[in-house]
């Protein structure tokens, strides 16, 4: 079975001996996300549009305006791109016979968003998101933004989630997981709180039973800090083989 590690650190097997520690994976995943950072986009903006109206303010010193020329309006770019086998940020697990259903999550880890999708990749910037997710029918998604559609289409389910008006992230905060998915609410907190996992024997029983003092330390937690727990409803997804055990994102 290929993991997360040999993919990037196939070097992690040395002389059949298996070097699968913390620093070993740290040092491969910095080569990986590295890798990323080689491409670059050149935008060319013509000086006309289509109509012949011009598109591109004057240079300064040509009029009183200069570069605030309100000529230059406010452009949109669209990037279409794909990805197969992504090398990190986002991982694909389970389908295999014997094993847990498909499903895929975001690993979490720093610098990982550029790997899967072109963004500008830093903590201390904020955009406002917008993630469309399609999936095969039977599949939900889970995002840590506000989920404002669901649709099937074409046995296709379809979500849409965006940022709140006002409240922007940086694309670290993007977490993200999809698959066939059991839910269940919290016995305690069931507006408030839900969790998820995969399929498997006695799969309901066994979360229930993971989970039931999770709303008691949010009780207990609330009371000492004076304070609900922000970007409610707080989803918990147990999934196979993280390359960490706990990844925390708002609501997620």
């Amino acid at each position: 079975r290929v993991t997360l590690l040999d993919k990037i650190c196939p070097s992690a097997h040395d002389n059949h001996r298996e070097t699968r520690d913390l620093l070993n994976f740290t040092i491969a995943y910095r080569r990986a996300y590295e890798k990323a950072d080689k491409g670059e986009l050149y935008i060319e903006i013509p000086a006309n549009d289509p109509a012949g109206n011009p598109l591109v303010p004057k240079e300064p010193g040509e009029n009183e305006t200069g570069a605030n020329d309100a000529s230059m309006g406010i452009w949109k770019v669209e990037i279409k791109f794909m990805l197969r086998n992504p090398r990190g940020g986002l991982i694909f697990s389970g389908g295999l016979p014997g094993d847990v259903p498909s499903h895929c999550y975001t690993d979490g880890q720093i610098d990982s968003a550029r790997m899967w999708f072109p963004c500008w990749d830093r903590l201390d910037v904020s955009y406002p998101l917008e993630v469309r997710v399609s999936v095969p029918e039977g599949n939900i998604v889970l995002c840590s933004l506000p989920e404002v559609e669901t649709r099937v289409k074409k046995g296709k389910l379809r979500s849409t989630f965006i940022s709140q008006e006002g409240f922007n992230l940086p694309v670290r905060s993007l977490a993200l997981a999809a698959g066939p998915f059991i839910r269940l609410p919290d016995p305690g907190m069931s507006q408030r709180i839900v969790h998820y996992c995969l399929p498997h024997v006695n799969a309901e029983q066994r979360l229930a039973f993971s989970t039931q003092y999770v709303s008691r330390s949010v009780e207990l937690l609330e009371q000492m800090l004076d304070s609900r727990l922000p970007k409610e409803p707080y989803k918990q997804v147990f999934v196979s083989s993280p390359p960490q055990d706990i990844d925390s994102q708002p609501s997620l």
